[in-house]
């Protein structure tokens, strides 16, 4: 969005987010030391051919994945799988160790009029790859997850 201008040609200044404004929430845990998240929308089309002509007589759209990475500075040995052991929990550990929760929800604070929300659905986290480097900055625990779907929102002030 470009920079608005007043009456008298002044520059409005915009509010833009940062990284420590975003909350997330596995199910209804706030995770703690969260150090990024990011995510990317993926679907395509696959294209059919037959034997008569080398260009494709048709696309096909596939399904839609929601692929991203989480990250925290390590703490835990088993932070994550920590929140499957409360009583309540819908988070669950698969046999194979991965996690499974039906949303995650990244949440933008705002001191604005509108939040921005995103609403991960059917979420699967695995991997847990820890990264040292030794220049003084945390260990790095990073998670891969998959959606199965994505809600976007802007919730207004009066709707929370």
């Amino acid at each position: 969005m470009p920079a608005r201008t007043d009456l008298n040609q002044n520059v409005i200044l915009q509010n833009y987010y940062s990284g420590t404004d975003v909350i997330v929430y596995l199910s209804t845990y706030r995770l703690e030391n969260l150090s990024y998240i990011q995510w990317s929308i993926k679907s395509g089309v696959v294209p059919v051919y037959n034997v008569f002509n080398p260009k494709p007589r048709l696309m096909l759209e596939t399904n839609m994945l929601v692929h991203g990475q989480i990250g925290f500075n390590f703490k835990y040995a088993k932070y994550l799988k920590w929140l499957s052991d409360e009583d309540d929990s819908k988070v669950k550990v698969l046999s194979n160790g991965t996690i499974y929760v039906p949303q995650m929800k990244a949440i933008f604070n705002s001191s604005d009029d509108v939040t921005p929300m995103f609403i991960f659905n059917d979420v699967y986290i695995s991997g847990g790859v820890k990264t040292a480097i030794p220049d003084g900055n945390p260990v790095q625990d990073i998670y891969s997850f998959v959606a199965m779907d994505i809600e976007e929102k802007d919730v207004l002030a009066d709707d929370n």
